[in-house]
This record gives C-alpha cells, sequence and structure tokens, in this order.
C-alpha cells in the first residue's frame, strides 16, 4: 500500500459494488489538522491560512486553495502526512480518511478478509467485532485506506468495504 497523490490508478472507489471514477483536484489541499500537534508554529501557521482565506473546516479537515500554501509548508506538512487525497465527482469534493469499514457475515468471505489483512498486518491496525472491522492504516494516510478498500472489494467482495469519506457538496442557495 503505497498510495501517492498521482496515482491515476487509485482514482476510484466502489459504492454497492459499482465502480465510482473520481477526478483529482488540484487547486486545492485538504489538510488533516490531526496531523499537526496544536499550539506549535506549524499549526499556527495553518490556523492563519485557514482564517485568511476563509476556508471550510469539516471536522478535522481544512480545505485550503492550494496557491495560499508557500512552498515551504507545502512541504513540511507533506513530510508529516498532512495532506488526505480530495478528488471530485459531479458537484462534490470527497477527502478520503484512513479508517476502512468492513462488514461480512459469511464465514468464508470473514475468512478471505482476514487472510487479506493479514498479508497487510505490519502496515495496519484492525479492530474487529462479530461481522464488523474497522482498520487503520499506520500510515495515517487516506490515500492507503482507499487502496485497501478498492483491494478487498476487488478481492473479496464483501457485503459492505469501503474507505471512510468526507464529502463535501456545495450549499443550497
Amino acid at each position: 500500500m503505497t498510495a501517492t497523490k498521482e496515482s491515476a490508478s487509485k482514482n476510484y472507489y466502489y459504492a454497492g459494488g459499482e465502480k465510482v471514477e473520481l477526478d483529482l483536484v488540484d487547486e486545492y489541499r485538504a489538510i488533516d489538522v490531526r496531523r499537526v500537534r496544536r499550539g506549535t508554529k506549524l499549526r499556527r501557521k495553518v490556523d492563519e491560512i485557514v482564517r485568511n482565506t476563509k476556508a471550510r473546516t469539516y471536522k478535522t479537515v481544512s480545505i485550503v486553495p492550494a496557491d495560499a500554501l508557500p512552498a515551504e509548508l507545502e512541504e513540511e506538512l507533506s513530510r508529516r502526512g498532512a495532506f488526505q487525497p480530495l478528488f471530485r465527482r459531479d458537484d462534490a469534493m470527497i477527502v478520503f480518511l484512513p479508517e476502512v469499514r468492513i462488514e461480512e457475515d459469511r464465514p468464508e468471505y470473514k475468512k478471505k478478509i482476514r487472510s487479506l489483512l493479514k498479508r497487510h498486518e505490519a502496515e495496519l491496525t484492525v479492530d474487529q467485532r462479530s461481522y464488523k472491522a474497522n482498520v487503520k492504516p499506520k500510515s495515517g494516510r487516506g490515500g492507503d485506506a482507499l487502496e485497501l478498500a478498492n483491494e478487498i472489494q476487488e478481492e473479496v467482495s464483501p457485503d459492505y468495504v469501503q474507505a471512510r469519506m468526507l464529502r463535501i457538496t456545495p450549499r443550497p442557495e
């Protein structure tokens, strides 16, 4: 699991077993503020950009214009893994977060899922209860979660698997 921003082959997810194509958003960045400790100089810079650009913050993710980020700040945030993948689908923007939810109650499929997760166990944190599992890439990257969810769907096709996402739609006028 080595998701990259430029990887066009990963610009999709599955909904109801159907592949949903996505367009990469270049003009904005999704900053996961949990990756930048409060009270630090770096966090103050991020907070200032959010205020100055009147950027929207959704839960723990701020969507800021890419051109508002100085190159050195963008490099530092990237190094810290603070950016999450940002895509567009129709009129919505979608941010993938570092978590995959899996639901399956058929024993033979659960076994296949466990086997697939075991292959990636060094890279994942798995919280499994009965027929549900929440899996988090240790990298903290939403792109890794998206890649894993797609892999599980394509190899196993469980009842439900999806990377956690934040869907941002325009406000009605």
